[in-house]
């Protein structure tokens, strides 16, 4: 088995999922050092209105993960990419996807 994908769409998951994690650490700087005396808002929207850096940069990053999930399963069972990265970004997007989907169902 392969470790790098080959395909471009197999790299494209791959560096998808890389960009997710930076994105949630970006997010959670701004809100340390833009907005460290805004309180969130209560939703979505209430925070993006009170803290906007901070929630487009965090909607990024599940987006980013999100799409390196469906990029990456159109890579493995169309294009029959074999590579362990494309896996592993699929997985974690597909683990990302789980987690946005039970925030929508049981939010706090």
């Amino acid at each position: 088995m392969k470790v790098y994908p080959k395909t471009k769409l197999g790299k494209w998951s791959f560096w998808l999922i890389i960009a997710t994690p930076f994105l949630f650490f970006v997010g959670t700087q701004f809100a340390g050092i833009l907005y460290e005396s805004v309180d969130s808002g209560g939703s979505i929207l209430d925070d993006i209105a009170v803290r906007p850096m901070v929630s487009i940069t965090m909607l990024l990053g599940v987006a980013a993960g999100i799409a390196a999930f469906i990029i990456g399963v159109v890579a493995i069972r169309k294009h029959e990419e074999r590579a362990f990265l494309a896996y592993l970004s699929t997985l974690l997007g597909g683990i990302l996807l789980l987690f946005a989907i039970g925030q929508m169902i049981v939010p706090d």
